[in-house]
């Protein structure tokens, strides 16, 4: 009896053993990917339009992913069109977006811009990554759309 007790135990004991050691090494797979995702992802990227047949006079739009989660890019520009009630003329609201921070989360990237007008004014947006690579990397946001960037080398 003491013999089954002792390899029931035993079995037992190597059971977790074997256990956590995987667990542990599929710990170590994953934070393996995150990093080496989010090592692609820091740098300097030039944004491509979607539609590359629309020529365009404004110089390329750039951003720049800081190993440190802060960013820093060229600035997006909001325009808010309010309609008077009255005959006035319509107005034109203008926010200036500038991106401070991003966090990446598996497959979903995260971008934090603030207002240059009015610090309070922030905004939240958070990307799929459609696909990733040492030189292209497609995003896509179901309320935002898509964008395409090319690394700048």
């Amino acid at each position: 009896m003491k013999k089954l007790m002792y390899f029931a135990l035993a079995l037992g004991l190597l059971s977790s053993c074997s256990q956590s050691k995987s667990a542990n090494e599929m710990l170590a797979e994953e934070e393996a990917l995150q990093g080496d995702s989010a090592i692609e992802i820091i740098g300097e990227w030039i944004e491509v339009p979607v539609n590359s047949n629309t020529p365009t006079t404004q110089p390329p739009k750039k951003v720049r992913f800081n190993s440190d989660y802060t960013m820093e890019g060229t600035p997006e520009v909001k325009k808010e069109k309010k309609i008077n009630t009255r005959n006035e003329a319509d107005s034109i609201t203008v926010t200036t977006m500038v991106y401070q921070m991003w966090d990446q989360m598996g497959d979903t990237i995260t971008m934090i811009s603030q207002s240059a007008i009015d610090p309070q004014l922030q905004d939240t947006i958070s990307w799929g990554i459609v696909t990733l690579s040492s030189d292209s990397l497609k995003l896509h946001s179901p309320t935002h759309g898509a964008k395409n960037y090319v690394r700048n080398k």
